[in-house]
């Protein structure tokens, strides 16, 4: 039996049908990231190099104010409230990501040892709370985390918070909710 052989002409001739082919299927998904995602991500950086106007528009000229603010440097010299709040977001990310996998890895393994019959079930009951409305989950919250309510409660007898405060307003409420 005699050995296959490829020419250089085939093998050029398969790597543009299977160029072909990955363009055929990939490219609609690229153009839509491209229009959607990228396009938009750009027009934002671009409005960042821009100077706010009197009344809150955005002109020209271009210029690094935005982000010396960002950085904190504002008219009266370093302010951190702008670096604060970025590294408040970061830590309250950070910990939601954290407790959402300490919270989600033993409760889809428990699912996935459940018998057939039940995981339906038991992925039924996880999606549920995600039917509700966001904005009634957030008052449901609020309600929950309240300085009256039985949660608070609990959260002063533990030494948590102190008298007569609540957990809501609060990061470890915002924290709650996020998660």
């Amino acid at each position: 039996m005699k050995p296959l052989q490829t020419s250089p002409l085939s093998v050029a001739r398969r790597s543009r049908h299977a160029w072909l082919a990955a363009l055929i299927t990939s490219g609609p998904g690229f153009l839509w990231q491209c229009l959607f995602v990228i396009g938009p991500l750009l027009i934002v950086l671009a409005v960042s190099f821009l100077t706010r106007g009197p009344y809150g528009s955005v002109e020209f000229p271009f210029t690094l104010e935005n982000y010396k603010r960002f950085l904190g440097f504002g008219l009266l010299g370093f302010d951190p409230l702008y670096p604060t709040i970025l590294l408040r977001s970061v830590l309250l990310g950070a910990a939601t990501a954290f407790i959402c996998a300490v919270l989600a890895l033993p409760l889809a393994f428990f699912i996935a040892r459940l018998p057939a019959c039940s995981k339906s079930f038991a992925l039924v009951l996880v999606v549920i709370p995600f039917w509700t409305n966001l904005l009634i989950r957030t008052y449901a919250w609020q309600i929950l985390l309240a300085p009256d309510s039985w949660l608070s409660a609990a959260a002063r007898a533990l030494g948590l918070i102190g008298a007569n405060q609540g957990v809501y307003p609060g990061m470890a409420a915002v924290l709650v909710g996020m998660v």
